[in-house]
């Protein structure tokens, strides 16, 4: 009966082992799942940003093999989160040879996730999805491809590697790979917690087993010599099978010691018990791996392991432990170690102390855990956060962040020199009390609706009521559940004034005003066409100041560019508004005159010539004289039929204008 007994008690034992074991196998084939997802992310993101920068083919291959890897379209190489890429083909093969096909998908079907864990690493798989979504539209971009209305790359036009990279860089982009590693860290915290309560349960467990062992084992060995005396006597081969029975049950129980030992190895999980009655202390073997000590170096003790605390979290971890004890119940913290090399490591520690009938502390079991890794994640994550943050608010464009009803909800500093408003006051503000009366309000209601990017110039009313107008560029992006509007916005009056003044003098003859001779020439040539091309009329003619480098040479410069703009005065308000009037070159003018047949660009040439002629023109001191212009008109005809004929025919006449005695008209 008593064999049967310990056999029942080391079967539970083996079994509670076994269970346990594949439960840490388990846990430690979710991590890796978690990491590959992670890692593919990485490896995704860093091929991208490589080929728009660099255009090197084999980034973009290793980009789409990747993503083919993750889908389960492609062989998944052993060891996937090992994968040195730079490798050659075949170094990298040799070393992680192709296994089978297997999607992300699949991998974490097979697992025994629980139904929390499965939504966190759905949820991060989801995401992943989405951020392709914009690492395939940059290495497009980079290509020249981009989208139709239908969202399909068919656009072709010239490669955008800016917009390539900005893509990858955005704060959509960073937000959205926050998606995917927030989604795994939430994971990675749930089986931290499932791994923990896997070893509460083993350790409790064990010690109940460590008092039932031992009353067994007492009175199994008091049993035992008794039967040994009964027996010795009558049958030695009895008392071997004996001697047999204890060594195997004693096999039995350091397996079961060494299995749990090997699962604490396996998940880098270390296990302590500190007896409050002797003051000794014991650790496993994998509490010296995290303190990166070796135990033949070392008395172990709690000194050793206060000594070990970093200063600054040492009474924090006391007091946590004492108040612990005193009040009866279990502890959770987070501190740091300082190691001999002065590096620094975090780790999670869990305790709990047992008590005797009395209440009087007797025993103080506990785990502690390596969070390093997971404590510079977090970390990166605040820089970046920061870094983001610092970019914001230290652009020179307004930057406006907006929920779907269009109240605001964050802006940088540039957006409130921008409109006047304070952030308090903006935060109290719709987008459409920064548009002047009259303003459709269309392009916030547009992108609501379409939950498409928009880019447009409208006027926005600052705070003092000045009204300028605005380039807004507007774009949906999704921040957790809720939907959002970013939009930035430039000033862009003075830069449009100065396109407008740029224009004009393009067009424009800076001294007179006057359409210039390219602009002439261009016209020209449009209404000698359109004149051929409905048989209409159209004439021309050519007009110059008579005698204008004596004016210059007389009264000077300046004199002469009063007299340029005075004969441009008179062409302005004597010529039609169909008409067009240019300063052609130095003194000479062309007018064009569409619609107009021979005679009556005659009768307006000398019309124009005795308006000249009789207005005086005054010089200030130097007394007044009169301006007189030569003019030569020309009309189309089968012998002009171009604009250069037509224009070499005007100034023909123009010069026999001059010849015979200037202040005339003559017809080609």
């Amino acid at each position: 009966m008593m064999i049967g007994i310990v056999t029942a008690i080391f079967y539970k034992a083996g079994t509670l082992h076994v269970r346990m074991e594949q439960e840490i196998l388990d846990a430690k084939q979710m991590l890796v799942t978690a990491d590959e997802l992670r890692q593919t992310s990485d490896d995704l993101t860093h091929f991208a940003r490589s080929y728009v920068v660099t255009k090197d083919p084999e980034f973009k291959h290793r980009y789409y093999t990747t993503l083919d890897i993750r889908n389960g379209m492609a062989p998944r190489p052993k060891g996937y989160a090992k994968v040195y890429w730079d490798l050659s083909k075949e170094d990298r093969e040799r070393k992680h040879p192709p296994g089978e096909k297997k999607s992300m998908d699949a991998i974490i079907a097979e697992l025994p996730f629980s139904p929390e864990e499965t939504a966190k690493l759905t949820m991060a798989e989801a995401n992943l999805n989405e951020i392709v979504k914009l690492e395939i539209e940059a290495i497009n971009a980079a290509e020249g491809r981009f989208k139709d209305a239908e969202g399909m790359y068919t656009v072709r036009a010239e490669p955008d590697r800016q917009r390539a990279i900005a893509l990858l860089h955005s704060k959509a982009y960073y937000e959205a790979k926050q998606k995917i590693m927030n989604p795994i860290d939430d994971f990675l915290s749930l089986l931290n917690d499932r791994i923990e309560g896997i070893f509460n349960a083993l350790n409790a467990k064990l010690a109940f087993f460590e008092y039932v062992m031992f009353g067994v084992i007492v009175g199994y060995i008091f049993i035992n010599l008794f039967i040994y005396r009964y027996l010795v006597k009558r049958n030695k081969l009895d008392r071997q099978k004996l001697e047999y029975l204890v060594e195997q049950r004693t096999q039995n129980l350091e397996t079961s010691q060494r299995k749990l030992q090997e699962a604490q190895s396996l998940a880098h999980f270390g296990s302590w018990e500190l007896n409050l009655e002797t003051n000794a202390l014991t650790w496993s073997d994998e509490v010296y791996p995290i303190f990166e000590i070796d135990r033949d170096d070392y008395d172990v003790s709690y000194e050793l392991f206060a000594h070990f605390i970093h200063p600054d979290d040492r009474s924090l971890v006391d007091r946590t432990y004492q108040e612990s004890v005193s009040r009866h119940t279990p502890y959770r913290i987070e501190h740091r170690l300082l190691l001999r090399d002065g590096r620094v490591k975090y780790v999670l520690e869990s305790g709990e102390t047992f008590y005797d009938a009395k209440g009087t502390p007797v025993r103080s079991i506990g785990t502690i855990y390596d969070i390093t890794d997971r404590k510079k994640y977090e970390q990166t994550l605040k820089d970046r956060e920061a870094l983001l943050s610092a970019v914001v608010e230290q652009s020179m464009d307004g930057i406006g962040l907006v929920d779907r009803s269009g109240h605001f909800i964050m802006v940088n500093n540039a957006y409130t020199e921008l409109v006047g408003y304070s952030k308090s006051e903006l935060s109290r503000m719709h987008v459409f009390d920064l548009l002047p009366p009259g303003q459709e309000p269309e392009m916030f209601p547009g992108i609501i609706r379409t939950r498409q990017p928009s880019r447009r110039e409208k006027k926005l009313r600052r705070k003092d009521g000045t009204v300028f107008l605005a380039e807004i560029s507007a774009t949906p992006i999704m921040i957790g559940e809720e939907e959002r509007v970013l939009g930035i916005v430039r000033d862009v009056t003075e830069y449009r004034r100065m396109e407008r003044a740029l224009e004009y003098s393009a067009r424009h003859d800076a001294l007179t005003g006057l359409y210039n001779r390219h602009v002439l020439e261009k016209q020209l040539s449009a209404e000698v066409g359109r004149a051929e091309r409905y048989n209409h009329p159209l004439s021309l003619f050519m007009l110059d100041i008579d005698h204008f480098k004596k004016i210059n040479d007389t009264y000077g410069h300046q004199i002469g560019d009063m007299a340029l703009r005075k004969v441009a005065d008179i062409l302005k308000k004597t010529m039609r508004k169909t008409d067009m009037t240019a300063r052609y070159g130095g003194e000479e003018f062309v007018i064009i005159l569409p619609e107009s047949s021979h005679d009556e660009a005659m009768e307006l040439a000398q019309r124009l010539c005795g308006e000249i002629a009789g207005e005086p023109y005054m010089t200030g001191g130097e007394g007044e004289f009169f301006l007189t212009v030569s003019i030569g008109v020309a009309s189309l005809s089968k012998s002009t039929g171009s604009p250069v004929k037509l224009l070499e025919a005007a100034d023909a006449a123009m010069y026999a204008a001059k010849r015979s005695g200037r202040n005339r008209v003559v017809s080609a």
